[in-house]
């Protein structure tokens, strides 16, 4: 459970990646900025919880 809570978060993070560059691309700055940082956010959160848990 732990690792694929620690995956699960990366993978949440990677997913916001496109998902920004295309706010990026389409509306100018302002959403994608919110949409990398939670990303980004969520990205590291991810690989904080799997170097906590040693998975």
């Amino acid at each position: 459970m732990k690792k694929f809570l620690a995956h699960g978060c990366m993978l949440v993070g990677m997913l916001h990646m496109p998902v920004a560059l295309y706010f990026g691309l389409t509306q100018g700055m302002g959403p994608e900025m919110t949409v990398f940082f939670s990303g980004l956010g969520f990205f590291w959160g991810g690989y904080v919880l799997k170097r906590a848990f040693g998975v």
